[in-house]
């Protein structure tokens, strides 16, 4: 499994011809990347050969 992922739902119904179901699905991913060369955000500096989570 690449992302451990948590999917809560509903499932309402309503006669025997209509049911509702309400999914919930996270879209936050987090990753870290290796530097091949140096990354400016703003006025701060990440070096070649550092890490850098990203979410």
């Amino acid at each position: 499994m690449l992302f451990p992922i948590f999917r809560p739902f509903l499932e309402l119904e309503v006669s025997n011809r209509n049911t509702f179901i309400f999914l919930i699905q996270p879209l936050r991913l987090e990753s870290q990347v290796y530097l091949n060369e140096d990354l400016i955000v703003d006025d701060l500096v990440y070096p070649v050969t550092s890490s850098v989570k990203l979410l």
